[in-house]
């Protein structure tokens, strides 16, 4: 049965975070993806897909602002396969200690 479902990731920094993997044998609809800087400076992050061992950019070094927040998908939605699987991480250095906040909106177990 589908439901909606929220993956949540605090203070994601320069280690990629997997968010989300679509079940087996089933499919999922990512419909929102919200990504707030938590830092001080303007700072790149990444999100992408990963099928079948190969990753697929939703986008990449995408600059936001300090304290801002984005809003990827913008009413467009994604087909995830299943055994697909979501990443995402922040372009900082080594020494930030902050980076961002990462909300997922997805229609889970679509079939």
């Amino acid at each position: 049965m589908s439901s909606f479902i929220n993956r949540v990731s605090k203070n994601v920094a320069h280690t990629p975070q997997l968010l989300y993997t679509t079940p087996a044998n089933s499919k999922s609809i990512l419909i929102g993806a919200n990504i707030a800087n938590l830092t001080g400076a303007t700072i790149a992050f990444h999100i992408y897909i990963t099928k079948s061992g190969v990753d697929y950019y939703i986008a990449k070094d995408l600059r936001i602002d300090a304290g801002e927040h984005i809003e990827i998908m913008k009413g467009n939605k994604l087909v995830l396969d299943n055994n697909d699987t979501i990443t995402v991480a922040a372009v900082i250095s080594q020494a930030q200690t902050t980076g961002v906040d990462v909300i997922l909106s997805i229609l889970s177990e679509v079939t």
